[in-house]
């Protein structure tokens, strides 16, 4: 069967003629024909792009109000139209921009683009906003506020598939803004993508951290990371109080179904297989660390015994097809501990050794075989109620974008209509050949869109780790393992990549037993009959 080309983006419109245009408006003074905006006494701030992203009237009455009084009040020039792309603002709003001075520029696309047959690639729009704001700075050192497009609510009617390529090529955009504001040290007003436009303040709060780290930039004063530990709240997500309304009636679909909402399944390639993942928190050199409250996830999940897995039985009850794909060869882990204790007669949820993970699969290698997928096997020897789901990795070498987001959607349909649990977790960086890292953030801007769209929990576990020595990776592709082992939670273990998913995924797991699993499994336990 021939193999799927990788998934190349390329531009779809000439972004060289348009740079050259903005370097000649900085070469030749900016000879425009605009009047400069009259100025207040107030500062003056520039308004470019589409104004169907500005924030609505009484927010930014609400915005101004809460101005430091030395800031002043500002006079605002808003030069922005409706339906505005980058192209129109260079040719008919740059100009006017120009022709004056201004404390600041505040720049709003993304919106035309997206609404186009064929949007620009992220790159695109990174480079050409990037050469943008350089041209304002070549005119006068004001800093620049950068506004993307909003993550829209879904389309009544509109299948989940299509809904999350959406909100995946939205985050794309997110994401160039934020490449462009690093590039020029301009400020940016992120929008959360698990909420929707005007929900609780969001907007709002959005923009008033946007907007004071613009004018801390304008003072020329330093922003700095505060230190301590790893958080891990900020990197899962879909485990609010809405959100675990909405996954306990999955999960008493799940028992319903006769599966245990204290059993957990690993899905995934090699990086889930790795004995590094979870197996090292149910051994006694786990350390926790700060960490400490996350042990009664622990034992939540490692209470119950489970079947061994992948083991010779297993295998032996296979036809040969089935065992081909099944893939019986060793985890490639070589940067990982080695496997729980051998003698053990008792695998739990985090030691079994997965029908549903293995070295090198893709997500279509999962559902391979039908009503006897590896999925389906490990559903039906397991019966779980949760599943940390990860894959990308080697999609990402031999499938296209369209093809691996597909095959993720049929994966976690197919976990619906078990009801379990799924949580999706986000890759690691590829540093072994640029090629395959230049689509990590699009293949991650897939996994959390189809998160959203498939309402289930997300641990975004590419996040941290671009803040860890080497990515926090072994080799380029394999998370690294601290030397005190991945279940210790110290600082100085932190800085490792399984270390960080172990976790990561626990405290996920640890939300999701509190606020959801727990609630439905507690009312039956207490009405069960007195043997």
């Amino acid at each position: 069967m021939p193999q799927n080309r990788p998934h190349r983006p390329t531009a779809s419109r000439p972004v060289r003629p348009l740079l050259l245009c903005l370097i000649a408006l900085i070469v030749s003074g900016c000879a425009l024909t605009a009047e400069s905006a009259p100025r207040g006494v107030g500062p003056r701030w520039v308004i470019l792009g589409d104004s169907t992203i500005a924030p609505r009237a009484e927010l930014l009455a609400a915005l101004l109000a809460t101005l430091p009084p030395e800031i002043g009040r500002p006079s605002i020039t808003d030069l922005a139209t409706p339906g505005a792309a980058l192209e129109t603002v260079v040719r008919t709003q740059l100009p006017a921009r120009l022709a004056g001075a201004a404390d600041l520029t505040i720049i709003m696309v993304g919106m035309a683009e997206l609404d186009t047959p064929e949007p620009p690639t992220a790159e695109w729009l990174a480079g050409y906003l990037s050469a943008l704001i350089a041209t304002i700075r070549g005119h006068d050192p004001a800093p620049v506020l950068l506004v993307g497009p909003p993550f829209q609510n879904a389309a009544t009617g509109a299948d989940r598939l299509t809904v999350a390529r959406g909100w995946r090529r939205t985050d794309q955009y997110q994401r160039a803004l934020r490449t462009a504001a690093q590039r020029q040290s301009a400020a940016l007003v992120e929008h959360d993508p698990t909420l929707s436009r005007w929900a609780d303040g969001a907007e709002l709060s959005a923009w008033r951290q946007g907007l004071s780290e613009a004018l801390r930039l304008r003072q020329h004063v330093g922003i700095v990371q505060p230190a301590g530990p790893l958080d891990p709240a900020a990197w899962v997500s879909g485990l609010d109080r809405n959100a675990a309304q909405r996954l306990r009636g999955r999960a008493s679909s799940a028992l319903a179904s006769g599966h245990r909402l204290d059993v957990l399944a690993k899905v995934g390639d090699s990086i889930t297989a790795s004995p590094a993942f979870l197996a090292p928190l149910s051994t006694a050199a786990a350390d926790l660390g700060a960490y400490r409250d996350l042990a009664p996830a622990i034992d939540f999940f490692t209470r119950v015994p489970v079947p061994a897995g992948l083991d010779d039985q297993l295998a032996a009850g296979l036809s040969a097809g089935e065992a081909s794909w099944l893939d019986l060869s060793p985890v490639v882990s070589d940067r990982t501990e080695p496997p729980p204790d051998a003698e053990s007669e008792q695998a739990t949820s985090f030691t079994r050794r997965s029908i549903a993970a293995r070295a090198r699969w893709a997500a279509a290698d999962v559902l391979a075989g039908g009503n006897r997928s590896a999925l389906g096997l490990e559903l039906s020897d397991l019966r779980p109620g949760v599943a940390v789901v990860m894959f990308g990795t080697n999609d990402l070498t031999r499938a296209t974008l369209e093809d691996f987001e597909a095959a993720m959607a049929r994966l976690l349909e197919g976990l619906e209509r078990e009801g379990v649990i799924a949580l999706l977790t986000t890759l690691p960086d590829r540093l072994d050949r640029a090629e395959f890292g230049r689509l990590v953030p699009e293949f991650n801007a897939a996994i959390r869109a189809l998160a959203r769209a498939y309402d289930v929990p997300l641990i975004d576990y590419g996040g941290p780790l671009a803040f860890l020595p080497d990515g926090g990776l072994a080799d380029g592709l394999h998370p690294s393992v601290c030397p005190a082992g991945a279940g210790s939670f110290t600082p100085t273990c932190l800085r490792h990549g399984y270390n960080v998913r172990n976790l990561l995924t626990l405290h996920a797991l640890d939300l999701l037993r509190r606020n959801v699993l727990e609630p439905i499994q507690a009312p039956l336990t207490r009405r069960a009959p007195t043997p």
